[in-house]
């Protein structure tokens, strides 16, 4: 008996994206998460939420991911 599978797709190890912890305080509070720059990209993802914004040349990616936690606390969703 076969099953058919769909196509797979293998990813180089060095196109991975490395997650680093990330902590900014909002409204008095610690909020966590975490970022990966990947493709000229910085994502951001707390515990309900993810965020991703294009790093603009200049732009420190750990400043924009702070930025990022910073507006989903905001929302509700870190």
């Amino acid at each position: 008996m076969q099953i058919p599978v769909g196509p797979i797709k293998l990813r180089r190890m060095d196109d991975l994206p490395v997650w680093q912890a990330l902590l900014t305080v909002h409204n008095g509070r610690t909020v966590s998460g975490s970022y990966a720059v990947q493709h000229g990209m910085v994502r951001v993802k707390a515990a309900r939420g993810e965020k991703a914004r294009r790093l603009d040349e200049g732009l420190d990616p750990i400043w924009l991911a702070g930025r990022l936690l910073s507006e989903l606390a905001a929302e509700g969703n870190a």
